[in-house]
């Protein structure tokens, strides 16, 4: 019940983004952030924008004490409009799960990256990206609880 009391405050207060590719992904999820939520070091975040569309942050990531990039994420950042056009172009098994704002879809696309893209309504859409289920869960919790600041 506290969880959803929480994803409730959350939505409610996140703020509209009119355009997207203005807004620097991963100022707004640190890069630092992402590797200790699952136990890496980070190596880079990589910020991308595509004028008048979107913007994301790549997220690569080392085990403690290596320098081999072992496992990337990516958070992807849409204009609330777009999520519906995007289902379109979703693939495979979708499961809908709850916790992420007014809509949200989980599949596992042809590149074998788990993706779960949601939205709220009128402020924004999100896509997750990584290598399993259970973490991109967790990228999206965080990517949600950071742009509704």
């Amino acid at each position: 019940m506290r969880l959803l009391s929480l994803v409730t405050v959350l939505v409610a207060t996140a703020q509209p983004i009119a355009d997207p590719a203005s807004v620097d992904v991963c100022q707004r999820v640190p890069g630092a952030e992402v590797a200790k939520l699952f136990g890496k070091e980070l190596k880079q975040a990589k910020p991308f924008t595509a004028k008048d569309d979107f913007s994301r942050c790549t997220y690569l990531v080392t085990n403690p004490g290596s320098s081999e990039t072992v496992v990337g994420y990516s958070l992807w950042l849409y204009p609330p409009g777009d999520y519906d056009e995007l289902l379109q172009y979703t693939e495979g098994i979708v499961e809908n799960p709850t916790g992420f704002g007014d809509a949200a879809v989980l599949f596992k696309g042809e590149d074998g990256f788990f993706k779960l893209r949601f939205v709220l309504r009128e402020k924004l859409s999100l896509e997750a990206v990584a290598s399993d289920a259970v973490s991109v869960k967790k990228l999206a919790k965080l990517a949600l609880e950071r742009f509704s600041r």
